[in-house]
């Protein structure tokens, strides 16, 4: 069998998506795949990574996403967008294979239609990735999705013109399900969490020294809650320190440095994910104060995998985290982040027995031996 995982961005990992196919390539070495992807500057065009998987690339680069160019006008960029999906596009249509697996993307073309009002825009990248001009078993996993917090209706109604293509669609947080499961004229929508590779990501004794070591892991900016986490570090409670690590945030480097103030705390950058494993085993407790009201994001399920409880706000479905089992949920304040760390500090046997559990739920329902197999039965089905 072969499956071609159609997405935005591939290799190096450079984010959740990435890291969510590449563990699947790897727990289905009985497969043969291809990922149709963006060019990368420096990358080949035709790549064998693994020993089961090619990746194929497509120009034009996109510009927008290299530092240097990020000011780039959005016209062009979407412009670069339509002449490369429309090449992916041309491939998957004349290419061999038996299930095409797509992934959530995010166009400069759909974000010129919120701007310009221009409804056929959007309609494009819609037809454009709609599945039944490839004439191939097909599904859909949605990463994330739009919500009233974070985007416009034009947003939200472009993401649920796409999602009606799809005869199955994949869901990795419950809420996203819960939401697409209802949209009328939606079809299979299922809810099949994240993999997390156990092995790589293996438990390992808290650390129990004098200091209780917490963390931050993702990118600084408002929806990852960087006020909350400033404030709180601002005024880091005595017998605690800080780690960092944050994706390059450019010229916002130094403010942010200053902000978060200097003593106790140390920012690692542009950490690689084969890193992320030794990094996650230094700490006590993750701080993941998403302002979002539906997700969890992988980072806080590869720490509950290595046995490190995560804090999180309060302000949504944060599944699997049950406060006080598993890890720990805290109103929106840095006050009462700061509260909670207070207790943790003087219950560490308490917090032991809350990072134990927190392996125990993710071996047992989202380690990648679990959710690999339930993605292959659906390629299986879909195939015939």
């Amino acid at each position: 069998m072969k499956v071609i995982h159609w997405n935005m961005r591939y290799f190096p990992l450079l984010g959740g998506i990435e890291t969510h196919v590449d563990t699947l390539i790897r727990h289905m070495p009985e497969i043969e795949f291809e990922v149709v992807t963006d060019a990368l500057p420096g990358a080949a065009n035709v790549e064998k990574y693994r020993p089961n998987a090619t990746i194929r690339r497509f120009p034009p680069i996109d510009r927008s996403r290299v530092s240097k160019h990020r000011k780039l006008a959005v016209p062009v960029a979407a412009l670069r967008d339509t002449l490369r999906d429309s090449r992916e596009a041309r491939y998957l249509t004349t290419a061999e294979y038996d299930v095409l697996h797509v992934h959530d993307f995010e166009k400069n073309l759909v974000i010129l239609e919120d701007v310009t009002r221009i409804k056929m825009l959007g309609d494009f990248e819609v037809r454009l990735h709609d599945p039944k001009r490839f004439n191939r078993p097909h599904l859909l996993t949605k990463h994330f999705m739009f919500t009233e917090e974070n985007s416009t209706p034009a947003l939200r109604r472009w993401e649920e013109r796409l999602v009606r293509q799809f005869e199955t669609v994949v869901c990795v947080d419950k809420p996203i399900q819960q939401r697409f499961a209802g949209l009328e004229g939606a079809k299979r929508v299922l809810f099949i969490p994240n993999p997390i590779d156990t092995e790589t990501f293996s438990y390992s004794p808290p650390l129990n020294d004098k200091v209780l070591h917490l963390a931050f892991a993702g990118r600084l900016d408002v929806a990852r809650g960087e006020p909350l986490l400033i404030e709180f570090a601002r005024n880091l409670p005595e017998g605690t320190d800080l780690a960092l690590a944050v994706q390059h945030p450019g010229q916002r480097l130094k403010d942010i440095q200053a902000a978060l103030g200097g003593n106790h705390i140390r920012i690692e950058l542009d950490v690689p994910y084969g890193k992320m494993p030794r990094f996650l085993s230094g700490i006590n407790v993750l701080l993941n104060p998403i302002t979002d009201t539906y997700s969890t994001t992988r980072v806080t399920l590869e720490a509950m995998a290595v046995g490190r409880p995560v804090v999180m706000l309060d302000t949504g479905e944060r599944y699997p985290i049950r406060h006080g089992e598993n890890g720990f949920l805290v109103p929106p304040s840095a006050k009462s982040l700061a509260d909670l760390v207070e207790k943790l500090k003087a219950d560490r046997k308490g917090l032991e027995a809350v990072a134990r559990r927190a392996r125990y739920d993710i071996e047992r329902e989202f380690a990648a031996t679990i959710i690999a197999p339930r993605i292959r039965q659906l390629y299986e089905e879909l195939a015939g």
